[in-house]
This record gives structure tokens, sequence and C-alpha cells, in this order.
């Protein structure tokens, strides 16, 4: 996630945003308290100043310091101004409970905010964005009949309340129209017309500002579905995205539920369909999914070109087999992407390195190839053989590495993340033989994948009776399953698992 820095001030000059020089003295962000209002976002002079914001500064756009697809456009006030529900102080930011709900926050937590600059040399004005239109639920005086609603009236009143506002996909607002309150999802966005989309090479828009020149797209549930039923083909993505973007709308809380009257959207203006793009190709993967993908980024796909060749003569549709799983090829186009954008390759875990690189082979991708096997080669060339005593060195000095029947296993730097805590494994586990542990809280077998990521080597065949067994020891079912999930181990004695060897002893000293 982005780390909490410095930003620019934001300004509005000729209505729209613009970027000034960076403030060498201003802070750029605030831990804030979220408290409740009935009316615009507020924050005081006080918490401008603090944000870096100029002195006759009346507006501003924040989101969370840690990253967060909403924006939250805000309106400064002069000293302990009323905010609907209550005040604003120093330290405070007033927001409603639709914009909690969007940021994931609630009253009394205490939250750092930064100040929201637009990515600079991409386009942020938002050329379109779609939103999907449902009746709130517990509106006075609803009923469940259909409900007829002015799209020109709602598209008004969309843009009074958030024009030169930041929209994100999934954000939720409540608009008022024709004396009934209606619950507005924004389903889609896009900074780039359709010509300028096919031209890209790794388009992805998940938000953008809203103008006056933005096209606005609005349709019910039940329309949506209708028309997404009649799309052409290559709109496969766009209809799976609304499908996930309906399944959302159920997660909404309460005081966010549609009612279960329809609405019935009158001048509602539809969006050109999409034609025939010669610049892309269906990949269907080996499991009988596909993606759309650009033709461009499958050039270093050797294994492709002849597919790609014949099918772009064509005048229909073209569909390229591949015999890669769904998730292997998801992974092979974000390569694919930073391959062609000139930027640095995703740091796949070592666990994912095994597929891709059968994928890179079977595609002809021999860059991905080379950059697994330089993976897989680094967490080769670090194996070793570890005494006893250097593993409790290392836990000494602050590390937390493991001993699991024999293995050695560097997991400081995950500890912060893992989903028992970060206590429980430094309580527990050091400086022992784990088995018996991670069999019992990793019931699953999921980890296994993760094993690889951690390993750093073995316990030295000298050393492996000095390491102190758990109460009890590991199951024998456990043991083999550990074996079959670890092939890459260094081969020495594994066939002799520690867990196995702490069992045979405890038996010899009975009998």
């Amino acid at each position: 996630m982005p780390s909490w820095t410095p930003r620019p001030r934001i300004s509005f000059v000729s209505g729209s945003l613009a970027q000034p020089q960076i403030d060498a003295e201003s802070h750029g962000g605030a831990q804030l308290v979220v408290i409740d209002t009935d009316g615009p976002a507020l924050i005081s002079r006080g918490t401008a100043a603090q944000l870096g914001l100029a002195a006759d500064a009346t507006c501003a756009l924040l989101q969370l310091a840690s990253g967060s697809d909403c924006v939250l456009a805000v309106s400064v006030v002069d000293g302990e101004a009323e905010g609907g529900a209550g005040h604003v102080s120093d330290g405070q930011v007033a927001i409603t409970a639709v914009q909690q709900y969007n940021l994931h926050l609630s009253v009394g937590m205490l939250e750092d905010f930064r100040l929201f600059v637009p990515p600079a040399g991409v386009p942020f004005e938002l050329v379109d964005v779609e939103g999907e239109v449902t009746l709130l639920g517990g509106t006075e005086g609803s009923t469940e009949e259909a409900v007829q609603v002015d799209v020109r009236a709602l598209t008004r009143e969309l843009l009074r309340l958030c024009f030169r506002a930041v929209l994100a996909v999934n954000e939720v607002l409540v608009l008022a129209v024709g004396g009934r309150q209606l619950l507005l999802r924004i389903t889609a966005t896009n900074t780039l017309d359709a010509e300028a989309q096919d031209e890209g090479v790794a388009y992805h828009c998940y938000r953008g500002l809203l103008t006056q020149d933005t096209q606005i797209y609005l349709h019910s549930p039940g329309t949506q579905q209708a028309s997404a039923a009649a799309a052409a083909p290559e709109d496969g993505g766009r209809q799976q995205q609304h499908a996930e973007n309906a399944a959302a709308a159920e997660l909404l809380p309460q005081s966010l539920a549609a009612a279960r009257a329809g609405v019935v959207l009158l001048n509602a203006r539809q969006r050109p369909p999409a034609g025939f793009s010669r610049s892309s190709v269906k990949v269907v993967t080996n499991d009988g999914e596909w993606f759309p993908v650009k033709r461009v980024l499958l050039r270093p796909c050797i294994a492709l070109t002849t597919a790609l060749r014949a099918e772009q003569a064509g005048l229909s549709e073209a569909e390229v087999p591949v015999d890669v799983d769904t998730l292997t090829f998801d992974r092979v186009l974000l390569f694919l992407e930073a391959l062609a954008l000139g930027q640095e390759p995703p740091s796949f875990g070592l666990h994912l390195c095994p597929p891709l690189l059968a994928a890179a082979r079977w595609l002809g991708l021999r860059p991905l190839e080379e950059h697994c096997q330089e993976r897989l080669g680094e967490s080769s060339s670090r194996l070793r053989f570890y005494s006893f005593d250097e593993v409790r060195q290392l836990n000494a000095a602050g590390g937390c590495w493991l001993i699991l029947d024999g293995m050695v296993l560097d997991v400081t730097c995950w500890l912060p993340e893992h989903p028992g805590g970060s206590k429980i494994i430094p309580r527990q586990a050091l400086n022992l033989d784990c088995s018996r542990m991670f069999e019992l809280y990793h019931a699953s077998r999921e980890s296994f994948v993760f094993l690889r990521q951690f390993y750093f080597g073995e316990i030295a065949p000298e050393d492996r009776d000095l390491v102190p067994a758990p109460d009890e020891p590991p199951s024998s079912e456990f043991l083999q399953q550990l074996h079959d999930f670890t092939p890459w181990r260094l081969q020495v004695e594994v066939a002799t698992h520690l867990g196995s060897r702490h069992a045979a002893a405890r038996a010899s000293k009975r009998t």
C-alpha cells in the first residue's frame, strides 16, 4: 500500500483541478477522528493547515493515507462550524454515513488522511461513467410497485452533488429525486474513449473526475441484465464485472439496502454497442475461461505467433486456445503488461514460479521463463545446512526462524501478516520442532504451498537430534503430506522425518 508521505496542495483553478508545486513545509497528512454529519464533509481551518492547504482554501480532496479507491471531497470551514449532526473541530473530519461506508470507516475512528493528487501525465477526467440505480430501502411511502424516475433529473442531481468530484467503481451515492431517495452505485468508469482504449496496451480505470463533458449512463438492475444478455461476446469482461457488482450490492449495510420495489428509468441513454476490435483476441484457457487480450501484449509469446497471424486476417473475433489454467494465465498477463510498459516484473511468490515456468515454456515466452528460472535459482543458491545453534542465534537477534521437520524457515518479514497474529509463533514455535503445532493450526494444508517462500535450508544432519521435540509428535499422515508438498527440499535423509525420529525415540524409551 502507498506510504504516508507529504503530498502537494489541491486547488481549484477555472473550475478544474490544478497541481501546484509541492510545499516543502507542509505536512501533507494528518490523523483525524471521524465524526458524523448529515451535510457535506467538513474539516476545520486548523486541520486544513495541518494537511498543508493554503490559508484561503475552501475545499480539498482527501484519501486514506494507507490508500483508498474512494476520494473524499471536503469543505474547509472557519472555527467550529455546525455540521448537521454535530460540529467539526481541529483534528476531526465530519462525514456522512454513506461516505463512512465507502471508506470503510465508523464514527470515533482515528484514521490517517492525506491530500489526494490526480496522477500526473495520464488522463483523469471521466469520459464516461456507468451507474446502477435502485430505490433506497426505508424510503417513506415506498411499495413493491415499480417507481418511475426521469434519468435527466437524476443526472442533474448527480452533477450538482459531485461536479469536479472523484467517482470510483463500487462507490455508492444517495440522490434525492422526485421526493424519493435513490441509491446509485458506480459500476464502471473510463478516462479514455473507446478508440483510445482500443489503442492502449494496458488500460485499467477504476476512478476519475466527473466533469460537464462526462457521458453518464444509468441503468436499473433489471434493464442491465437484459442488455447484458444481448451484448456482443467481446463485452464478456464487462458482463462479468456487472455480475460482480450486483453481488457486491448484497453486502450493503441495512441502512443502505435497496428496497424491493423496482425502478423504471425514463429517458435513459444506452451505451453504444462495442464493435469487433482487431487489436484484441479472445484467449481461452484450458479450464474454459477466456480473456480479451491485446495482440501487442501477446507478441513475445512465440508459440502463439501462427495463431495470431491466422486470426488477424479473419473478419470475426479471434479465439486463441492456450494450455494454461485461468489463474496462471492471469499472472502471465500481469507479466506481459509490465514487459510492454517497461516496468519491473511482478514479484511472484516462489510457490507460483513452477506453474508460471511451465506456462512460459508452453507459450514460448522467454522473458518470463528466464525470470522464473532466476527467481528459482536465487532460491536454490541461498539454500544450505544450519546448525541448531545458528538458528537459536538468529532468533536471539530478533528474527523468527522456525524448524519444521528439519526444514529451516525464515518467517520474520511475514510475521505481521500471520492470520493468527504476530505473537503466537514467537511464543510457542521457536527453537524446537514445530511440526505438531503446524499440523494443528493448518489443517487445510493450504499453507503448504507457501513453505517454499520461507525455506532457507535444513538443520544439519548431525544436529537433528539436538532439536527439542514437541510434547506430542505429528501424525504420520501429516508427515507424508508434508513430504509430498516439499519435493524441493535439500535431499539429505529427507525420508527420515524429524518427527518420526522423535516418535521412534519415545517408543524405544518406553520399551
